[in-house]
């Protein structure tokens, strides 16, 4: 009876030990869940600066493909009158038309290469961050 009683004693002294070690314990997992969250708060609003610009860009390549179809219609109101009316005044409405789409696409060109080499590191770097994480 003394062993069973005594088993009893060190069984509930453990088990005090054992709370105490579980309190701590969940302690330390609620700080590390606050910290992960706070992490998670800091990076949506890091990467909600990046919706900004995504926002704008679609506007702009909507007003660049909007300009060359202007000019493309501009360009070929000056060929019409060049060829059917004998307008010879209206090649330098074409040269000017071409020359603006020119200057366009080799800005839209420019933006592409920098599309094509930032939007690559950009996947990369959230690849890398939702592993990590």
């Amino acid at each position: 009876m003394t062993t069973i009683k005594l088993s009893a004693k060190t069984f509930g002294t453990a088990s005090t030990v054992n709370n105490l070690t579980l309190s701590t314990m969940q302690v330390t997992v609620d700080d590390l869940i606050q910290v992960v969250r706070d992490m998670d708060t800091l990076l949506t609003s890091f990467l909600s600066i990046f919706n900004i610009p995504k926002n704008y860009s679609s506007i702009v390549f909507k007003v660049i493909y909007g300009l060359i179809i202007f000019f493309s219609c501009f360009s070929l109101i000056g060929l019409i009158l060049l060829a059917f009316f004998n307008m010879i005044k209206f090649r330098h409405l074409m040269y000017f038309s071409f020359i603006v789409i020119s200057i366009i696409t080799l800005f839209t060109l420019i933006i592409a290469f920098l599309c094509a080499i930032i939007f690559p590191l950009f996947t990369w770097v959230c690849y890398f961050l939702n592993y990590s994480l």
